[in-house]
């Protein structure tokens, strides 16, 4: 009796592993581990890194841009279209003066100002602005 138990029990064994077996084969697993072309293997934490920054850098990065966004609101506009075409979108002062149609002392002095400005407005947040970084 106990050698028909052991056979039987052996048996569900077997089928166990060949059910594992095909149940692997439908799933074929990746290895996290990579092999380089030398044949020296990289570690998973180079190359499973995510390369996106992190979340809550993405979370001060976005309330950084909406006070810098109020803050530019706040200015009269024209020292917001001097602070806009010199700072935010690269333009030169000769360039700015031409597009206001202004003379180039007149985007230098109103520059100055919307900076003052926004230096005073962004005060209160200044844990969000890395060091150094504030005009």
């Amino acid at each position: 009796m106990m050698a028909v138990f052991r056979s039987w029990l052996a048996r569900i064994t077997v089928n166990a592993c060949y059910d594992e077996l095909r149940r692997w084969s439908r799933r074929p697993v990746q290895s996290l581990e990579m092999i380089s072309s030398d044949g020296e293997k990289i570690d998973p934490n180079d190359w499973l890194a995510d390369p996106a920054p992190s979340l809550d850098f993405q979370v001060e990065s976005m309330e950084l841009a909406q006070a810098i966004q109020t803050a530019l609101q706040s200015l009269p506009p024209l020292y917001r279209i001097v602070a806009v075409l010199v700072d935010v979108e690269g333009f030169a002062y000769d360039e700015a003066a031409k597009i206001l149609d202004i003379p180039i002392g007149t985007v230098k002095s109103r520059l100055a100002r919307a900076r003052s400005q926004l230096r005073h407005a962004l005060r209160n947040i200044e844990e969000l602005i890395p060091v150094g970084n504030l005009f």
